[in-house]
This record gives C-alpha cells, sequence and structure tokens, in this order.
C-alpha cells in the first residue's frame, strides 16, 4: 500500500484515510504488509479488531504508524520494520517508542532497501538487510484455521509483456522445463 496522501492535516491523526483501516470484527492478523508514503499507517477506531501485526514494512508515513482508539485493540506488533522511530496515538496520546521498546517485540527502525520505491518497487534487494528477518509465518495453516478452506498458495504469479502481472492456477511444470 503506498502512495495514499491526502492534503488533509498532519496533526490530526482521524483527519484522512489510513492505509488500512480495521472497522468492526473481533480479531485481526496482519502479515507481511508494506505501508509506504501514506497520510496514515494502520488505523484501529473504538470497536475495532483486537490486532496483531507482524513482518510489516511501514515508512514514510505522515501522521501515526498506528492510530488505536482503543489501547486493548491493538494486541502485538512483532517483527516489524520503520524507515524512523514510528509514532503511535493510543487511546489519545501521542508516543514514540524507544528502540528498547522495539526490541522487546523485535521491531526496528531501518532502511529497508527496496529495489525501487520511487517507481513503486516495493520487493526487497538482494542486499536489503531485512532479508530472512522476518517471523515464518505458515499461512496456509493460519487461514485455515479461521476460515475452514485452503487459501490457495498454488496461485502463481508470472510476469508477461510489459510487467504485467497475471495470477493462474498453476500445473506442475514437466521435468526439463525451465526453473525446473
Amino acid at each position: 500500500i503506498h502512495h495514499t496522501t491526502t492534503g488533509n492535516t498532519v496533526e490530526n491523526a482521524w483527519s484522512g484515510g489510513a492505509a488500512i483501516l480495521l472497522v468492526g470484527g473481533i480479531t485481526a492478523t496482519l502479515i507481511n504488509n508494506t505501508i509506504w508514503d501514506v497520510d496514515g499507517g494502520i488505523q484501529i477506531p473504538a470497536g475495532g479488531a483486537t490486532t496483531t501485526v507482524v513482518n510489516t514494512i511501514i515508512g514514510q508515513v505522515k501522521r501515526a504508524a498506528f492510530q488505536v482508539e482503543q489501547r486493548d485493540k491493538l494486541k502485538r506488533v512483532t517483527h516489524s520494520r520503520f524507515d524512523a522511530p514510528p509514532r503511535f496515538w493510543l487511546a489519545g496520546a501521542s508516543f514514540v517508542p524507544t528502540s528498547k521498546d522495539l526490541a522487546r517485540d523485535e521491531d526496528s527502525v531501518v532502511v529497508p532497501g527496496f529495489l525501487n520505491s520511487a517507481s513503486g518497487d516495493f520487493r526487497l534487494a538482494e542486499t536489503s538487510p531485512l532479508r530472512g528477518k522476518g517471523l515464518p509465518v505458515d499461512l496456509e495453516a493460519a487461514y485455515q484455521k479461521v476460515h475452514g478452506a485452503t487459501l490457495g498458495l498454488d496461485v502463481i504469479s508470472r510476469d508477461i509483456g510489459a510487467g504485467l502481472q497475471i495470477l493462474e492456477k498453476s500445473a506442475p511444470a514437466p521435468k526439463g522445463a525451465p526453473g525446473r
């Protein structure tokens, strides 16, 4: 999620859109997100889901990385990376956690090392300090536990033409095919 800025007031955490707005629900787990160059990061208004955030990169946020009306709605943030010390708005109070606070949950401030964020390429470069630093998460098992169905991770992404990507179900490539 990137480049979602508006002309709203930076000082007012609720004046514009958030990259992710969690309204309603009971629990939410946000895994493997990149939130970059936005007005607000993750917003949880009163009555929002109790939320855990894992393996998320948040940077160039105009207001707050997290904006939470009810303190108990942000359960945990772990293995997340920020490009600068993040600002949190919790229950109407603004604060910036110390590096010790961040380290306790294995979060940190680090330049992520994208291939080319200016052109929208947020893949991690081979030299990125974030490679191998995330928490391993079995997305298929987690999804099946919550929804009772498979996620379908046999879906693959393939580049065609001028960078256009399509998603399709794929049978395994035959032996001797490229990449096998």
